[in-house]
């Protein structure tokens, strides 16, 4: 394993980031990381009199890649592996077509706001082919026949 490469962060030179994903603090400690929602490690600190948090792969990439306005892709997919031969600068357009290839998009069922699952739109779509109305599709799974419709013709839940 070789040794870890560590420097001072451009924007908060305070800060000492390490290619690992470590960051050291002012006081010379390792700073924990703690997992967001979607399991990106954060950091707090406190810096101009606020306390702020800070997105540990973004700090790894700003560090030893340099600042940019793009977002950080993580190549393998798991967002708390914050190495920096992992983290590479991606517009939102390769970012997305990053998650969808990992896994990671939330699709169908697995979005918070799904009313349907993956099994209804298959049989919403053999029913709509052999005639039964948007009306009666909509009444029959608490949703508008809008949606009903876009299931149908693919606009909607096109992966399944």
């Amino acid at each position: 394993m070789s040794p870890v490469n560590r420097l001072p962060h451009p924007t908060y030179p305070r800060l000492i980031v390490g290619d690992d994903g470590s960051v050291i603090g002012p006081s010379g400690k390792t700073l924990k990381h703690f997992p967001d929602k979607n399991g990106y490690r954060r950091i707090n600190i406190y810096t101009a009199g606020q306390w702020r948090q800070l997105s540990v792969h973004r700090l790894v990439c700003e560090t030893f890649i340099g600042l940019s306005d793009l977002g950080v892709a993580h190549i393998d997919g798991d967002p708390a592996n914050n190495q920096l031969d992992n983290l590479r600068w991606s517009t939102q357009v390769e970012n997305e077509a990053d998650k969808r290839e990992h896994g990671r998009m939330l699709l169908g069922s697995r979005h918070h706001q799904a009313k349907l699952n993956e099994t209804n739109v298959r049989t919403i779509r053999e029913q709509r082919a052999l005639g039964v109305s948007l009306a009666a599709l909509a009444n029959s799974y608490g949703v508008s026949r809008a949606t009903i419709s876009r299931i149908a013709l693919r606009k909607t839940w096109r992966h399944i």
